[in-house]
């Protein structure tokens, strides 16, 4: 079941039944990887719960977020803010990788700890991104940094 969204900076499909297509949910969401069908290129497209679209000030909060246009290497950009049919959907690049949080799973499962340089380097890219976000005008604040969401 194929779902197109039309947003105000491109054309997106991803189809929410096909199981390969799904990468994860969080606290907000459900993301999917789907297509950017101008481009022909890869995106992630985040499917808000309705417990959070009935909020109003989640949703201008979140359609805010998706119109910064903020360029830094340590952040994923976003594309677009779909609403369809009373469901919302950030659209946003797509990172192919791994999370913090399965790497850690990862060194844990093997009885490893993670090198003190690696996780420097990681801190200071999060630092860098973090940044970049508080340097916006106005500032961003990210409001859910956690190892699942720190993509290596």
């Amino acid at each position: 079941m194929q779902i197109t969204l039309q947003g105000t900076y491109g054309t997106y499909s991803f189809d929410p039944q096909d199981a390969g297509c799904r990468l994860g949910q969080g606290g907000m969401g459900i993301v999917f990887k789907g297509d950017h069908t101008n481009n022909s290129g890869p995106v992630a497209i985040k499917v808000l719960y309705k417990e959070i679209t009935a909020n109003i000030s989640a949703i201008e909060r979140e359609r805010q977020s998706a119109g910064i246009r903020i360029n830094n290497r340590n952040l994923i950009r976003m594309l677009d803010f779909v609403e369809q049919n009373g469901i919302f959907h950030i659209v946003s690049e797509l990172v192919e990788g791994k999370t913090l949080h399965a790497h850690l799973q990862e060194l844990q499962l093997a009885n490893k700890k993670m090198d003190k340089t690696a996780a420097l380097n990681i801190i200071n890219q999060v630092m860098d991104g973090l940044s970049a976000l508080h340097g916006n005008q106005p500032p961003v604040i990210h409001r859910d940094i956690d190892p699942s969401n720190i993509m290596l």
